[in-house]
């Protein structure tokens, strides 16, 4: 019986939900560059000249970029770690054992068994 443990599609939405909210939260700073960039230009320069366009995809990949093909590549080996982790949680509790037997509350007698017949 597992309880933490989910399928495994659970874990790649999971981790792909996440790595979409880091893009967004990244995407800012580079939309802030480039509008500073573009207020900046002299009037006879255009952004998509090979020199602008270079700095652009430089920025982009610093602030972005490399830490999106990072979460591509270790993408399985997070999910099985997660995986694992969920995994030995559900093993604990399937491997707990109670280290004194439980007093009952009622006729203060040790464990469960009800010593009444009905």
């Amino acid at each position: 019986m597992y309880i933490h443990l989910k399928d495994r599609e659970y874990y790649e939405k999971l981790y792909d939900k996440h790595t979409i909210d880091y893009a967004r939260r990244g995407i800012k700073y580079y939309e802030d560059f480039y509008k500073e960039i573009k207020e900046k230009m002299p009037k006879d320069d255009t952004i998509d000249r090979p020199g602008n366009v270079i700095m652009l995809n430089l920025f982009y990949m610093q602030t972005v970029g490399n830490d999106l093909l990072d979460r591509y590549d270790n993408r399985d080996r997070k999910i099985e770690e997660w995986m694992e982790r969920d995994k030995n949680k559900d093993l604990q509790i399937t491997d707990a054992r109670l280290t004194s037997e439980p007093v009952c509350q009622h006729c203060k007698k040790p464990g469960f068994a009800s010593q009444t017949k009905i």
